[in-house]
């Protein structure tokens, strides 16, 4: 089996706190707050875990945690997986990190590929 991912995936635990901005489709979401951990981090998105499946499609605004050294950022991201995680009690989900707004997106890019130990890619 070929690997896919076009990043680099650092298994880092963190918490997350988000907001379902909309649903698949465009459909407005009612004010949604959820909250999970992540499993992994990439440039491009982040692998998480939380108690509430996530619907597939849908627009979220994140506010991402991290810890040592402590960082906070907001991003804007889109649902692209969701199934349940080993023993039930709680789903997985695959979140793609959107490009909009830019300022977030370079500035999550960079911490990740500073963790990563990579050069600077802007």
């Amino acid at each position: 089996m070929t690997e896919r991912r076009q990043h680099v995936r650092l298994a880092e635990r963190h918490k997350v706190r988000m907001s379902i901005r909309s649903l698949p489709g465009g459909k407005p979401a009612t004010s949604v707050n959820l909250s999970g951990w992540t499993e992994d981090i990439s440039v491009g998105g982040l692998r998480l875990t939380s108690r509430k499946k996530l619907p597939v499609g849908a627009d979220l605004d994140l506010h991402v945690e991290l810890t040592h050294p402590l960082e906070t950022f907001d991003v804007a991201g889109k649902v692209v997986w969701c199934g349940a995680h080993t023993g039930g009690r709680s789903v997985q989900a695959g979140i793609y990190i959107s490009a909009s707004p830019r300022k977030a997106f370079i500035e999550w890019s960079r911490m990740v590929t500073r963790r990563a130990g990579y050069a600077d890619p802007i």
